[in-house]
């Protein structure tokens, strides 16, 4: 019997690379299953109803269906964790393949999973080594500490009353069995890389939309984390200087050892400034002092992009 794979997509703000990352899988899936909507952290940048404020929404209900593969729902959530657990109840397939909305897939990859699978049965959980494109389709970012860093925990067999705990990274746990699927029998991207040239595409720092929400929303994640025990945050954090003050405060080293502490990492607040929009200017002097990611402790650069990208993307690339 042919394996039977089930997507799972938590998207908020996210019109970007929706519609291909979609269209890269349809014909593939066995169903896809959307969840859209802001968690506690974006609700100040969401809509009263928690929903995307771009063209997500309009992307999902435009997009061609005529298998009725594709379940939205949409809400208002407390973590991704909630996002993530919201329809996996309706999940039928034999795998769940979590998807994030700038991802993207060649259909020879799929295949060439789903048939490893079918070879390998007793498989619980497969990752995927990411290429992260930067700037543009021209570039990707590597770790600077380690280049074989990206690899992302992507799929999961499922049995019922399974469950998704965490996020960063995610597992699948079975209480029946007591044991995340995860940390049982791997098949890993790296091997999937080097033997198969098998990879997911990510295009998640492509444009400068993406890069402005990103700020947006990883600010306010860093605010919220810092802010755990100011009077009246919830109300003063709406206001642009309170705001602006804070930034300025939480990035002065005397709060690092308080930060590391916390397991949190040092946020570069100028970005948008200081690397985005230099990096074309000057790219190894950015790619030097900066990084090319908000987390200065955790440096990336790039490289040049050396293969050839889902034809869904070149289809991308000449309407832009």
């Amino acid at each position: 019997m042919s394996l039977k794979f089930s997507f799972l997509m938590i998207v908020f703000n996210g019109d970007d690379f929706l519609h291909q990352s979609l269209e890269s899988v349809y014909d593939f899936a066995h169903d896809i299953f959307v969840i859209e909507g802001a968690v506690k952290e974006a609700w100040p940048i969401a809509n009263v109803d928690g929903s995307s404020t771009d063209n997500t929404i309009q992307v999902l209900n435009d997009f061609p269906d005529p298998l009725k593969k594709i379940k939205i729902i949409h809400g208002k959530w407390s973590d991704k964790e909630e996002m993530t657990n919201a329809l996996i109840k309706y999940v039928t397939g034999d795998y769940i393949w979590r998807l994030d909305s700038d991802e993207v897939y060649k259909s020879k990859d799929l295949v060439k999973i789903k048939t490893l699978l079918s070879q390998n049965p007793k498989l619980t959980h497969v990752t995927l080594r990411g290429v992260d494109f930067f700037h543009g389709f021209d570039r990707i970012m590597i770790s600077k500490d380690d280049p074989n860093k990206h690899v992302a925990n992507r799929i999961w067999k499922f049995e019922k009353k399974c469950f998704f705990k965490g996020h960063r990274p995610p597992d699948l746990y079975c209480p029946c069995e007591g044991k995340y699927m995860g940390k049982d029998k791997i098949l890993s991207g790296l091997d999937l890389e080097n033997e198969h040239g098998v990879t997911l595409y990510h295009y998640s720092w492509v444009t400068d939309k993406q890069v402005k929400d990103k700020m947006i929303f990883f600010s306010e994640v860093y605010l919220r984390k810092f802010s755990v025990g100011i009077p009246y945050w919830n109300i003063v954090h709406t206001i642009p200087v309170v705001r602006r003050f804070y930034r300025i405060i939480f990035s002065l080293p005397i709060f690092d050892r308080y930060r590391r502490g916390r397991s949190f990492p040092k946020m570069n607040f100028n970005y948008y400034s200081t690397v985005w929009k230099k990096w074309s200017q000057d790219r190894e002097y950015v790619e030097s002092k900066y990084g090319v990611t908000f987390n200065s402790e955790e440096p990336h650069i790039t490289v040049p992009f050396q293969g050839r990208h889902p034809e869904v993307i070149y289809k991308l690339i000449e309407k832009l």
